[in-house]
């Protein structure tokens, strides 16, 4: 399983639908820090996934595909009957967002794509890394990884500044034949609210 690929954090989608979860990233400014640089992996993929979202007592899902293509990631959001309902874009600096949604984004499309960053492509350096716990300091954030029979099973960031408080925490897990895992579980501490996200296909391109 790579350590640095996979995946989306769509809270910010669902709450474009349904109210905004607790403690919601402003939509200008540094509320949600930019994660740590990063390099995107050379091999491209597509990902089609299930996401469910709980923030506050709501909860909320819906089907996703992850496309990772030279320097540019694409997610799209898909209706429970298999339509489009907004696509982002992001490339180099750029963010790019075509909605069909009823309501704008609560904040900016940008933070979606840094909570990608942080649990797919942002890591300590090395990996796969030996079994074990292990820590460095980069790009302001202290990370955190467990692995476990050469795979990541755990990685968590804290601020070393201490704003935002608290942690964001993802657990993966991985099942036999699959390049990806096929579960990542995301506790955002900053921000309230918490993601589980379902791999159901893996294509490579």
């Amino acid at each position: 399983m790579p350590s640095r690929i996979r995946g989306t954090a769509l809270a910010a989608l669902l709450c474009a639908c349904a109210g905004a979860p607790a403690r919601a990233p402003a939509a200008g400014g540094d509320a949600y820090p930019a994660p740590p640089p990063f390099h995107l992996p050379a091999e491209d993929f597509v990902l089609r996934q299930r996401v469910v979202a709980h923030w506050q007592n709501r909860r909320g899902g819906f089907d996703a595909v992850l496309q990772k293509r030279g320097e540019r990631i694409l997610v799209v959001g898909l209706t429970p009957f298999g339509a489009e309902a907004f696509e982002l874009e992001w490339q180099g600096k750029d963010v790019r967002v075509v909605s069909r949604l009823p309501a704008k984004l609560p904040f900016s499309a940008r933070f979606v794509f840094y909570d990608i960053a942080r649990t797919y492509f942002v890591g300590i350096p090395g990996a796969p890394l030996p079994d074990g716990v292990h820590a460095a300091d980069l790009g302001g954030e202290r990370i955190t990884e467990v692995w476990k029979a050469g795979r990541l099973v755990r990685r968590t960031f804290v601020r070393r500044s201490g704003k935002p408080a608290g942690e964001i925490r993802i657990d993966y897990t991985a099942s036999a034949g699959h390049q990806f895992p096929t579960a990542v579980r995301i506790e955002n501490g900053w921000f309230g609210y918490r993601l589980s996200i379902s791999t159901l296909g893996e294509q490579r391109l």
